[in-house]
């Protein structure tokens, strides 16, 4: 399992007004991978109706925090 998988668990319980979901690269036809410009894995997204926004910096489970709470302006869920 990747090392970084448990970040995006974390951060599921976090934001949970907000769906994850992994793909696995081998059920993605190529087309589908170059149109949003993946060349690697995993690759991060964050999407909704109208926007895409594409992480590109450190896989740190703060990195990702502030990343999600600067694109959604979504309040921490902390219990």
């Amino acid at each position: 399992m990747d090392q970084r998988m448990p970040n995006f668990t974390v951060l599921s319980f976090l934001f949970p007004g907000i769906y994850h979901f992994a793909v696995e690269e081998s059920s993605l036809r190529p087309s589908i991978l170059a149109k949003y410009g993946v060349h690697g894995f995993p690759t991060l997204f964050l999407l909704n109706s109208t926007t895409r926004v594409r992480y590109r910096s450190s896989r740190t489970l703060h990195s990702l925090v502030v990343f999600y709470k600067d694109v959604t302006d979504i309040t921490l869920f902390v219990l």
